[in-house]
């Protein structure tokens, strides 16, 4: 029995490439679980209840540390593709917030012996302003 947690343990540590927020929580909740589920089975002298509940903890932790360790990398791989833009001479461009434009409709009118058609005329009410991120 102490072989086959081994076995499930080393090969789960090695499927540690996720691409999702979802692979890398899942994977964790399954690390957690089969290790929860062990220390569970060894504390309660092997009794489907302790096997339970050490499995069941031992997957909520393990979803959290998934979710936690994927936002990192995800962070750090942010970071990483920063660094090569700038080593690549690639300018980093600043966030910019989004300006506020009315719409304003102007009905046909004659003007001068002219026929003006109806149309919208756009006025920047607050322009884009440069923000931190």
């Amino acid at each position: 029995m102490m072989r086959l947690y081994t076995i499930a343990i080393t090969v789960t540590a090695f499927l540690t490439g996720c691409a999702s927020m979802r692979d890398s929580m899942l994977l964790g909740g399954a690390v957690g679980a089969t290790a929860g589920g062990f220390v569970g089975n060894q504390a309660s002298n092997h009794d489907a209840k302790g096997t339970v509940i050490g499995a069941a903890t031992g997957a909520a932790f393990g979803a959290l540390f998934g979710y936690l360790g994927h936002k990192e990398e995800t962070r750090k791989e942010k970071d990483r593709q920063d660094q090569l833009n700038a080593l690549q001479g690639k300018p980093k461009y600043p966030s910019v917030s989004t300006p506020q434009v009315r719409a304003i409709w102007v009905p046909d009118k004659i003007e001068n012996d002219q026929f003006v058609s109806g149309h919208y005329i756009y006025v920047i009410d607050k322009p884009a302003t440069f923000r931190k991120e």
